[in-house]
């Protein structure tokens, strides 16, 4: 708890009633200070040094500052970017808050002080924030109508942005104990009361933030209305009023009153916002409904749309996609959705207690959500795939830039998530290396942890104060299971047991039902207490409903999860099998991206003579680093789940055409034409997990007459035909091809298709009568050899299936 949360809010907040915390059972620890050894330090010093100001010098140079200055009339100019790129400054400011809350820094108190002035002055009397809509007049914006406030929220994002300035404000006076934003805030919120409520606009929030926003303004102010308001927003979706024509669907949650849902569908942030308010709203006006569709939706999450890494959403859109549909390369993850399925998860653990809800914020926070940011702190992963086929490289900033300023407010929020307390006893959910001051009973118990986790399991705590209370010490789930679910079990190997002393003396480290051992007794200054957790390596096999991970295992340490990059395995990651004997060892590399202990292990790497013949195996020594690691080495490979038959493997091929320029007709916007050239062959004509290249209807044009000998593709399907080619750097002589074609779910390859080379400067088709195209095979067409310095496969589909390639192989 902040200094000034503890011992300013009576003074402070004279105006407003009875300020405090939401009132949940088990309420976190704010004072927690991770020591210099700690894992989270440098996260946390770097977030302090770097990531807060390349996020505030990304704000300026993007123009999003001055939409606020222009707002303010403070200058000239128009409205700039997305309509809710207010909301990546609101966050900032909240980032800066959390920090100023950890320790003085004048240059960023002041740089805060002076955009907050700024953002008094853009706001409108009656409270009104959103610059879009004050600057419309100048640049229409997409999503926004110019002098038509909330009537577009569907799309809008206004609730949202004033959402984040409202939060903003209510934690940077939490944090600082200024006014400065907290009045702005308050203003903003009376102007969304003003505006929405019975009798006024009756309408959801489009994205979800707005109900956190006013939870968190209630606890900060003690204004029940605001939690009302919360609560009332919350009520909304799924139900129709005047004030729109129907329901927004699924995507938005808004396909049936929250109190009903008890399934996790449509944009994951959303989603996962929408949790985390009613968890606030359940506590703070006790709706066992809520608690209810809560538990519900989070059984849904757990047991079969959830990653092993701890991240959410499948690919669909940002969004949830179906039971058991979770797509390894087409993977979402996005940082966002793990900051708030963390969020989610810690406030399930303050309803209830259980570890159950810690293990999977602990999985998230050390893989799903870490990936996302660089251990330089300045660049970052929007989605966060769990297999790259040639490797992906962090971003500064993008256009949508919600994920940067994410983690910047969250990154200071992590050691509050290490204990928490309920009556007299202290829960310890996270381990490392801190000290923390708690009060209990009246008095402040002094608890100091020492640990090398996650590389190591020795946990250290010694007891600073002479005083009467329970520790209860989480008994990690990762000791028997991957997760609180069987969504993934270990293969093979055996429980790892803990081992608890104190003082010397053993205890019995039994977890109750709760996922705890609990010592109740008469603390003395200087108690110490050694618990052991045994972090042997584990293979994790995955539901057989999940098809990505079919005959694949991932390898765990601890709560970590790791991969295979290029970088440790001479650029091969997808030929990698590991036999049922393989055995793994861990091994600390103290001068490797950062610090980490590796995996290795003996196993098999897999290549083809001839593409499409059995595969040759040869051993391969695995080196296999924390998934969150990967990408600092340059754009490599990487793979998280590894084959365990040949058949899930992506053996190596020989040399394909890849120092041709590949041109094609047009193909859609998230397929690779450089697919065709990767040498990595699915296991089926549908298979999602491999890389492939799909044409784009749209631009398919028929081929001119007159450059082709031998007829021309014309008559009723002539409109349909797609093109890609191969043009080499210089004259060569091929005799075959090889396709692997991309079908539709039935299974159908394409109606028909032609090889052609060219020839003075006239494309003329090879030599052979060419048979149908054949799917879930390489298809290979040998044909007379010819000299050309480029070849073209020209394709009809089949009706309006999409139409595509895996491999194109040119011999």
């Amino acid at each position: 708890m902040s200094v000034v949360k503890k011992f300013l809010w009576p003074f402070l907040l004279a105006p407003f009633a009875c300020a405090g915390e939401i009132p949940y059972p088990y309420l976190p620890v704010e004072s927690t200070k991770p020591s210099a050894a700690d894992f989270w330090h440098p996260r946390i010093e770097t977030n302090r040094k770097v990531t807060v100001w390349h996020d505030l010098d990304e704000c300026e140079k993007t123009r999003r500052l001055d939409n606020f200055r222009v707002a303010a009339g403070e200058k000239g100019g128009f409205y700039e970017g997305l309509r809710f790129n207010d909301s990546d400054v609101h966050k900032v400011v909240e980032g800066a808050a959390r920090i100023l809350g950890q320790g003085e820094d004048p240059k960023l108190e002041a740089a805060i002080d002076e955009l907050i002035a700024t953002m008094a002055k853009a706001q409108e009397k009656d409270g009104y924030l959103y610059t879009v809509m004050q600057l419309a007049h100048d640049q229409p914006v997409k999503g926004v109508v110019e002098g038509e406030r909330w009537l577009h929220e569907r799309e809008s994002h206004e609730t949202y942005c004033m959402g984040h300035l409202i939060e903003a404000g209510a934690v940077h006076f939490e944090q600082t104990g200024k006014r400065n934003l907290l009045d702005i805030a308050v203003k903003a919120a009376d102007c969304i009361g003003r505006s929405f409520g019975p009798g006024k606009l009756e309408l959801p929030s489009g994205h979800q933030e707005i109900e956190i926003a006013l939870a968190k303004l209630a606890e900060v102010t003690g204004e029940k209305r605001y939690a009302d308001l919360a609560h009332w927003f919350l009520e909304q979706r799924g139900r129709i009023s005047d004030d729109r024509k129907g329901n927004w669907g699924p995507y938005f949650q808004d396909h049936q009153p929250v109190a009903e849902q008890n399934e996790a569908v449509g944009h994951a942030v959303r989603a996962a916002y929408q949790y985390m308010a009613m968890a606030d709203i359940a506590t703070l006006k006790d709706l066992q409904p809520y608690r209810d569709a809560l538990h519900a939706i989070w059984e849904n999450v757990a047991g079969r749309k959830l990653y092993l890494t701890g991240g959410i959403g499948g690919g669909n859109g940002e969004g949830f996609s179906g039971e058991y549909d979770l797509p390894n390369l087409g993977a979402y993850n996005e940082t966002c959705s793990s900051i708030a399925n963390i969020l989610w998860q810690q406030r399930m653990f303050q309803l209830e207690g259980d570890a159950k809800y810690v293990e999977i914020l602990e999985r998230c926070l050390y893989n799903s959500f870490l990936s996302g940011v660089a251990m330089e702190g300045n660049t970052f992963f929007y989605p966060n795939k769990l297999t790259s086929a040639d490797g992906a490289t962090r971003t500064p900033w993008f256009a949508c830039a919600c994920c940067p300023p994410n983690v910047v407010r969250f990154i200071p929020q992590i050691p509050s998530f290490a204990y928490a307390t309920h009556g007299d006893t202290i829960h310890v959910n996270l381990y490392g290396s801190n000290s923390t001051g708690i009060p209990i009973g009246g008095e402040t118990v002094r608890l100091t942890q020492v640990s090398n986790y996650p590389w190591d399991g020795r946990v250290e705590i010694t007891v600073g104060t002479e005083a009467e209370f329970t520790l209860a010490l989480r008994v990690p789930g990762w000791l028997k299971t991957p997760f609180p679910s069987d969504l993934y079990r270990y293969a093979g190997g055996t429980d790892a047991e803990p081992t608890l002393t104190l003082n010397g003396g053993s205890l019995s480290a039994n977890a109750d039902g709760n996922g705890y051992v609990r010592l109740a007794r008469k603390w003395n200054t200087g108690d110490k207490i050694v618990f052991d957790l045994p972090m042997p390596v584990r293979r994790v096999t995955a539901d057989e409903k999940v098809e990505s991970c079919h005959n694949r295992v991932a390898l765990m340490r601890g709560p970590i999860v790791y991969a295979a990059e290029g970088p440790d395995n001479d650029g091969r990651v997808h030929s990698l099998l590991v036999p049922a004997d393989a055995e793994f060892r861990a091994l600390e590399q103290p001068d490797l991206l950062g610090g980490v202990t590796v995996l290795r292990g003996g196993i098999e790497s897999l290549s083809w003579r001839e593409p499409g013949a059995e595969p040759e195996s040869t051993p391969h020594e695995l080196t296999a680093i924390p998934y969150y690691a990967w990408a600092h080495r340059g754009r490599e490979p990487m793979r998280v789940w590894l084959a365990t038959t040949p058949a899930a493997a992506w053996p190596e091929t020989p040399a394909a055409e890849t120092s041709a320029r590949i041109r094609t007709s047009g193909h859609l916007r998230w397929s690779n034409p450089g697919s065709v050239s990767d040498g990595l062959l699915p296991q089926s004509s549908t298979d999602p997990e491999t890389p492939r290249f799909l044409w784009d209807d749209t631009s398919a044009k028929p081929i001119g007459a007159g450059t082709l000998e031998g007829g021309t593709h014309r008559g009723r399907n002539s409109r349909k035909v797609r093109w890609i080619q191969y043009d080499f750097l210089e004259t060569r002589e091929i005799h075959s091809c090889s396709f692997y074609w991309s079908t539709t779910n039935d299974g159908r390859a394409p109606a028909s298709f032609r090889i052609l080379y060219q020839k003075d400067g006239k494309w003329k088709p090879v030599g052979t009568e060419l048979p149908e195209p054949v799917g879930n095979q390489l298809q290979t067409v040998r044909f007379p050899a010819v000299n050309t310095n480029a070849v073209r496969l020209e394709v009809t589909p089949r009706g309006r299936a999409k139409t595509g390639l895996y491999e194109w192989i040119v011999r």
